[in-house]
């Protein structure tokens, strides 16, 4: 095994590398949280208009499947924006990690930091991978004639 790999200067460079894919994962998974949000608030509210027409009376089949086709992509857009959170804290708290290991650890506890940084990167990873198979499927059963 190379004496190099776990060194220091090497730990280092990759926190610093982390550092930098974990603040960009942090902006996207914001941006998209921000827009699956605003689709969830946009549904809500033809959900409401939905149910003050059952209130008025108009109980036509049309609006039933309306109402629950609205009802079902809320829930989908919640569960795929609660990864979304879950993905963003995993990428604060290795952003952080990586940070206070480049700045303010000494060598032994910056492999201990590294190795819950990698872990959480690896997690990461995972759920990304898993969220896009769910989002995948999804969009295929969808697209389905």
């Amino acid at each position: 095994m190379n004496s190099n790999l776990f060194s220091p200067e090497w730990i280092s460079e990759v926190f610093s590398d982390l550092w930098s894919l974990h603040l960009t994962l942090i902006g996207c998974f914001v941006s998209v949280f921000t827009l699956l949000y605003s689709f969830i608030i946009a549904k809500k509210g033809d959900l409401k208009l939905f149910t003050e027409q059952f209130n008025r009376g108009e109980n036509s089949p049309t609006l039933l499947q309306r109402q629950k086709f609205a009802a079902n992509y809320i829930k989908r857009m919640r569960r795929v924006a609660n990864f979304c959170l879950l993905l963003l804290s995993c990428s604060i708290l290795s952003a952080l990690g990586c940070w206070v290991g480049i700045r303010f650890l000494d060598d032994c506890t910056q492999k201990i930091v590294f190795a819950a940084v990698a872990l959480l990167t690896s997690i990461s990873f995972a759920l990304v991978v898993y969220l896009c198979h769910m989002v995948l499927r999804q969009y295929f059963g969808d697209i389905r004639i």
